[in-house]
């Protein structure tokens, strides 16, 4: 039997998982009571979105595109900018939440000692063939490509680590 609606809850991929914790951030940052509802995995979330028995849930780009070109949800980015991948959504900050970042990233990290060399050559990646093909492969999953330098990515793991742990310890949010 379909779940009622209820006002207030949203859906994610499960306990713990990156869109419980930024279903959390959500409700945090709007100043709102939302009641988390895990599902085993973003598919079933989604399906219970669309078939109406929650009234939002939080998903990954990939996962949410096929829905948001089909028209059949109204998404959101969890990012400042829009995503390369969907220009046409707007994001959060955009739709009444300026200033709200949940974006995921991933980094290149490598030994100190590669550091610099390292760091060199990512901070240009359309200037060589192999990276270009790797940002292409990584923009069709709606990541958008930063450079930066080191010391720029040290300083937002920094800023991130307390920000996530802060928010977890608050929720009390606890994975499965």
């Amino acid at each position: 039997m379909p779940r009622p609606i209820r006002h207030g809850q949203f859906g994610s991929a499960g306990a713990g998982t990156a869109s419980h914790i930024t279903g959390e951030y959500f409700a945090a940052f709007a100043g709102i009571k939302l009641v988390h509802i895990p599902y085993k995995g973003t598919g079933p979330a989604l399906t219970d979105l669309l078939g109406g028995h929650i009234p939002m849930a939080f998903a990954p780009i990939p996962a949410s595109t096929p829905m948001s070109r089909r028209q059949a949800a109204r998404p959101r980015g969890d990012q400042p900018e829009r995503s390369g991948l969907l220009p046409d959504v707007p994001t959060i900050a955009e739709s009444g939440l300026p200033g709200f970042d949940a974006s995921l990233y991933y980094g290149l990290v490598a030994p100190a000692v590669r550091r610099n060399r390292s760091s060199t050559s990512s901070t240009r990646p359309a200037r060589r063939a192999g990276l270009r093909r790797g940002e292409e492969a990584v923009g069709n999953d709606g990541t958008d490509i930063t450079p930066g330098s080191p010391e720029d990515y040290a300083d937002r793991i920094d800023k991130d680590e307390k920000k996530w742990a802060q928010l977890v310890k608050a929720s009390g949010v606890e994975p499965e």
